[in-house]
């Protein structure tokens, strides 16, 4: 669990990050809002129902990528 955790602390940082750089259009602060939505609802997601941990550290991947893409 220590290594999952790790992996959202830093998604949430990097979307956090995201966040407060500059002044991003709003469909992007839209974008990069729901990705860490859908990332922290899965955590709890999988925390709640005992879940296996790798395909939520995948997901979390796939959200980071889908927030970062233009």
């Amino acid at each position: 669990m220590p290594r999952v955790l790790a992996s959202l602390e830093t998604g949430n940082g990097w979307l956090s990050a995201r966040l407060t750089s500059g002044a991003p259009e709003k469909a992007r602060l839209a974008r990069i809002a729901n990705a860490w939505e859908r990332v922290n609802a899965a955590a709890r997601e999988a925390e709640t129902y005992n879940l296996d941990r790798k395909p939520l550290v995948f997901s979390v991947f796939g959200e980071l990528a889908e927030a970062a893409r233009a």
